[in-house]
């Protein structure tokens, strides 16, 4: 049984420190959230068809943002956005943010380094990602 690669992109990294240093609960919530979505693809679960009440399709090239919900108290509303790359079984960890931020988050951050990965996929070079 082949399991999903996770990587990570520099962008992720860094914003994963700088958010978790504001708010370490609702980014270590969202991480465990994130590792229950990839047991389940593990478990053979196409990603289209996973459905849980803190994954949210961000209608980007299969681009999801995991929140932050089943916290033990209220938490900023977080999004975590992965990219659930089929072709080369590749969880990417794109970004993490805030709610109210999701809209420049996706345009400036997410979308960019989704294109830069499907391009590599033909073999193009792309930067950000590892």
């Amino acid at each position: 049984m082949e399991e999903w690669k996770v990587a990570e992109t520099d962008v992720f990294r860094k914003s994963l420190k700088k958010y978790v240093r504001r708010h370490e609960d609702a980014g270590l919530q969202a991480m465990h959230n994130a590792a229950r979505y990839l047991e389940l693809l593990n478990a053979k679960i196409p990603p289209e068809q996973i459905k849980l009440g803190f994954v949210h399709n961000e209608k980007m090239h299969g681009t999801i943002a995991v929140d932050s919900r089943k916290g033990k108290r209220r938490m900023k509303a977080t999004r975590l956005y992965l990219f659930p790359d089929r072709e080369t079984k590749t969880l990417w960890y794109l970004f993490i943010g805030g709610k109210d931020t999701q809209k420049a988050d996706l345009r400036d951050r997410v979308k960019p380094i989704v294109n830069q990965i499907i391009k590599s996929r033909r073999g193009e070079k792309h930067g950000g990602c590892d």
